[in-house]
């Protein structure tokens, strides 16, 4: 049953959304179906307690006493209920938006000639300008709305009647600033988004007057606003990659504007400083990746890495290495025990222990990296050969060749069998294996021997821990 579609919809609203839907579906303005209430209060149940188990004949029965189950019927009745939850949720998006709302009475005022009704939405509408917090595009197109509106509530014989200098009074400017603003904000939006494809694809998409518009902003008023500059740094990172200046600009504005933007496009924002600074580390430019744990550091203080309000385990893994890589052992303990809260509970243990084993690797307390690692237990792909090859580097740290032998035909093993793994990645990591198995086995005088090894992990492109190898090559020399 949780593969019926609305199971899985109503599962996604909490118990306050749940209840207004009880609500939506009892108005008669909404829903004149008496079969929809019962069925969606049957259903209230299984939604709060997700391990009931539900059969369709049992439910059916419930809706239908007297009736021999149908599957035609049941089948209807659920696209007639998704349909009601889909109009809740329109429903619910609509009341929203406040000032998207007042435009359109607005509009329905001016044709059905409520006049009387105008000052007080006009008024409603002004005020929901002034409150708004967010000033994104959308903001700017609700403001050329309001402002069309306010033009068309004015009657064409009024307009005919004024003089020439009157008409200056008129507010076609107020209409053409923000329709211009929301234009250059939308078409620098998408821009930005096309390059930022095109950097991981060979894929060219063309868009319409860009260029024309990089002009107009840069020899106009424009720049002033703080939305346009955003993601006009943002367009000049892509384009003028090697210039840090738009890139320092773009932190700073960042720092301070980022909270006027919906969160959604807050992460799509930040996201486009953090690949950037991603972007020049692995060009080799190592003072970015201070770069890159600030943009951390500064987005664990908002809600910009959380997924369903959990940091994901990924992000938390690359936190604590960036910052290990730097070197920041203190600050990478402290994040470990302060943000082990917002892991999900389902694999948290997992994660904090394998984030504990790389901290005491860097810290070369290798006894402790096998005690956190012993009874690691998360089965996501990335962390598994994560703590794999970080127990390959703590046996060859301690000398325990046998458990390291041991190790790397099980992980050679668990490579060939596990289909969830890329080809690439399959490939990067049985060299590292290969490498490895050479590496204890080269004789320690033997200078000849040992050079042809470091220059074959140099030349080998696809490999893991490379770095790693050849620290461990130098050691022998």
């Amino acid at each position: 049953m949780r593969d019926f579609k609305l199971i899985y919809a109503l599962s996604h609203l909490d118990v306050y959304e749940l209840n207004k839907f009880k609500k939506f579906v009892k108005s008669p303005y909404f829903n004149a179906n008496e079969t929809l209430i019962k069925y969606v209060l049957i259903l209230e149940k299984y939604v709060r307690k997700p391990n009931k188990k539900i059969e369709r004949e049992k439910v059916f029965s419930e809706v239908f006493p007297n009736e021999k189950y149908s599957d035609k019927k049941f089948r209807k009745l659920n696209t007639d209920c998704i349909s009601l939850f889909e109009e809740f949720l329109a429903v619910e998006n609509y009341s929203n938006k406040k000032l998207a709302k007042t435009n359109h009475l607005l509009s329905e005022l001016r044709e059905r000639r409520l006049e009387k009704l105008y000052n007080s939405i006009l008024s409603k509408s002004k005020r929901y300008s002034e409150q708004s917090f967010s000033k994104t595009s959308d903001f700017y197109y609700q403001q050329y709305s309001l402002q069309k509106n306010i033009f068309s509530l004015t009657s064409e014989f009024e307009r005919k009647a004024k003089s020439k200098d009157e008409l200056s009074n008129f507010n076609i400017p107020e209409i053409s600033y923000n329709l211009d603003l929301f234009y250059i904000i939308e078409k620098l939006r998408y821009m930005c988004t096309v390059l930022s494809w095109q950097s991981v694809r060979n894929q060219k998409v063309q868009i319409n007057f860009i260029d024309s518009i990089i002009e107009i902003v840069e020899n106009s008023a424009l720049l002033r606003n703080r939305v346009v500059e955003i993601y006009y740094q943002i367009y000049m990172t892509h384009i003028h990659e090697e210039d840090e200046k738009h890139y320092f600009k773009l932190k700073e504005l960042i720092k301070d504007y980022l909270d006027v933007f919906p969160l959604l496009e807050a992460k799509e924002i930040f996201e486009a400083a953090f690949t950037y600074g991603i972007r020049r580390v692995n060009k080799g430019d190592t003072k970015f990746q201070s770069e890159v744990l600030d943009l951390y550091k500064y987005a664990l203080t908002t809600e910009l890495l959380l997924t369903d309000s959990f940091l994901s385990p990924t992000t938390f893994r690359n936190i604590t290495m960036t910052a290990l890589r730097l070197g920041e052992y203190a600050w990478t303990n402290e994040f470990i025990k302060t943000y082990s809260e917002r892991l999900d509970p389902k694999f948290a243990d997992s994660v904090i222990n394998y984030n504990k084993a790389l901290l005491s690797f860097y810290r070369k307390e290798y006894q402790k990296v096998i005690e956190y690692l012993v009874s690691f237990e998360y089965d996501e792909v990335n962390y598994s050969l994560g703590a794999k090859n970080l127990l390959l580097s703590t046996y060859y740290e301690l000398d325990e060749y046998e458990a390291l032998h041991s190790l790397l035909n099980s992980f050679n093993v668990y490579l060939n069998r596990n289909s969830r793994i890329i080809d690439r990645v399959k490939k990067a990591y049985k060299n590292l294996i290969q490498f490895t198995r050479k590496l204890t086995k080269v004789k320690y005088q033997d200078k000849l021997s040992i050079e042809n090894l470091k220059k074959q992990i140099v030349e080998t492109e696809l490999l893991f821990s490379k770095q790693w190898l050849l620290s461990k090559v130098e050691e022998l020399l």
